[in-house]
């Protein structure tokens, strides 16, 4: 067997940083950049500078629904009915050449949605659901890139 010599290092009990010989040279990377954190407003502007240069009617249409009163309190099932109400709306003013038959029974159907939406409510126990809204935003941004993008 190979018998290693030992080498032993003596060190003062406190040594400055300053004297300290360097054994690797200085990193380059530096502290992570301050994250910026967006707020609701920081969005709302960027939709809004997003949609003002799209063509009229489609600005026409964001502000439109952006000026939709929305309420605060309200269940997944509630939000689901108001946008079935912008669907309808929507449709109706697009379609003035609807006869007064139909225009009817386009009414009765919306209804009959409306009741069985406010029938699925009783299954709908969450409240305020912050999670739904996201994945409606999520859902709807990818529907955005289908028509909008550049």
């Amino acid at each position: 067997m190979l018998k290693r010599k030992r080498r032993t290092v003596t060190m003062n009990k406190y040594t400055p940083l300053e004297e300290l010989k360097n054994t690797k040279p200085p990193s380059d990377i530096g502290p992570k950049p301050r994250e910026v954190t967006r707020t609701f407003e920081d969005v709302k502007e960027s939709l809004f500078d997003y949609f003002d240069k799209q063509d009229y009617e489609v600005n026409q249409g964001f502000k439109e629904g952006f000026s939709r009163s929305v309420s605060e309190d309200y269940v997944n099932t509630d939000l689901i009915r108001n946008l079935s109400d912008i669907v309808y709306d929507y449709c109706r003013t697009r379609n003035k050449d609807m006869s007064v038959e139909d225009r009817s029974n386009f009414k009765n159907l919306h209804i009959g949605l409306q009741h069985i939406i406010k029938a699925m409510q009783q299954y709908d126990n969450s409240g305020t659901d912050r999670v739904f809204v996201a994945v409606l935003l999520g859902y709807m941004l990818k529907v955005m890139r289908n028509h909008y993008h550049d």
